[in-house]
């Protein structure tokens, strides 16, 4: 089987992949199945993924060497120049008010909340079509979803309660009162413990995910907005507005672990364990503060636009999204240095980014524009 990239050959035979050169942009070799036994030789350049069903498997661009072997098992190689620009693919006009996007990368769904008419639609990643829409009311914001148990989970911010939703059927199965403005949400994929801001009374519920019981409600700073949750360090990291600080919570005890100062109306946070970082966006100064996750100080902050308010951090292929809201676009981020690298226009004030990694597709919501950007890696 033969794939071209931009200006190079791209050969996938029984022997393995072989890159001859490099190539511009992404190639992958989707329904080739890859053995144990094989080796990719790549360009230090090239970010390697290697997916099997029940497994991610993620070798960064720092770290590949010009000979790597495939892990084992059947698998779907893709190789990424990480230096690729991304690029828009598509605008899904699916909503009134897109103000928080999921993705459930085992089913291949996308899930957008409007808030506008108090729902979540149900977005098929193959076909970009609508599949189903939620009506969960309660003025939905953040949204996050549970792999382990199956189920999504959505902050109701003027009913006070969590919705949660079971994927396998795309039905509202219940609601957990939480505290007063609930609004950002992140899981614990390991434990599936649920985290939940909540802005008016300044905690965070923590939910258990199995039984949907509420376990605890933690004191942070004021008007917590949105949180990130980082599973190998089993920390939660809570972006708190009117402190211009993050808070750091232990996921095993439920307490405080440290205070982190950042730039002006922080109302974005993002992480990313494959380097130990912390992306923190600051709305009031148009920056993004990097905080190093071993110990919890800022490392650097670097100007990310005109009003930072959504950020996903993608560790494999060392990125930084960040929406900006005043701007209408999306920064791209260089993920060890923080350096601006490419603008992507995504008008109508983008208020939230998810990514699935799996198809290298990032998602924005566009509150103002009634609609959802997606772009490429």
């Amino acid at each position: 089987m033969k794939f071209w990239g931009r200006g190079r050959l791209l050969v996938v035979g029984l022997a393995g992949l072989i890159v001859v050169g490099t190539v511009a942009r992404l190639t992958t070799n989707r329904g080739t199945t890859v053995s144990a036994t094989n080796r990719l030789v790549t360009p230090t350049s090239l970010a390697v993924v290697v997916s099997r069903p029940d497994t991610l498997t993620v070798i960064p661009a720092t770290a590949v060497p010009h000979e790597s072997t495939v892990p084992g098992g059947n698998a779907t190689a893709v190789l990424a120049q990480s230096s690729m620009p991304a690029r828009v693919v598509s605008s899904l006009k699916v909503a009134q008010t897109p103000v928080g996007v999921a993705v459930d990368t085992a089913r291949g769904r996308l899930y957008v909340v409007d808030a506008g008419n108090g729902t979540v639609v149900v977005v098929d990643e193959a076909t970009l079509g609508v599949i189903d829409r939620i009506d969960v009311g309660g003025g939905p914001v953040g949204i996050t979803v549970a792999g382990s148990t199956g189920h999504a989970y959505v902050a109701q911010s003027k009913s006070n309660r969590v919705a949660v939703i079971d994927t396998s059927t795309n039905q509202l199965v219940n609601e957990v009162p939480v505290g007063k403005s609930p609004e950002g949400v992140a899981v614990d994929p390991t434990t599936a413990a649920v985290y939940v801001t909540n802005v008016g009374s300044n905690t965070v519920t923590v939910i258990d995910g199995e039984t949907d019981a509420v376990v605890a409600n933690v004191t942070v700073g004021q008007r917590p907005q949105s949180l990130a949750f980082d599973p190998t360090a089993k920390r939660a990291y809570v972006a708190n507005v009117l402190d211009d600080t993050v808070s750091v919570l232990d996921g095993g005890t439920n307490r405080i672990l440290a205070t982190i100062p950042v730039g002006a109306q922080p109302d974005a946070v993002a992480v990313s364990p494959g380097t130990n970082q912390v992306f923190v966006g600051n709305y009031l100064d148009g920056t993004v503060s990097i905080v190093d996750a071993s110990t919890y100080k800022v490392t650097s902050t670097v100007h990310a636009g005109d009003g930072p308010f959504g950020i996903a951090a993608d560790s494999a292929m060392h990125r930084v999204y960040v929406a900006d809201f005043v701007a209408n676009r999306v920064a791209v981020l260089e993920g060890s240095t923080g350096k601006v690298i490419q603008t992507i226009s995504s008008p109508g004030g983008p208020y939230a980014v998810a990514i699935d990694p799996a198809i290298n597709r990032v998602y924005v919501a566009n509150s103002d524009g009634h609609d959802v950007t997606v772009i490429e890696r």
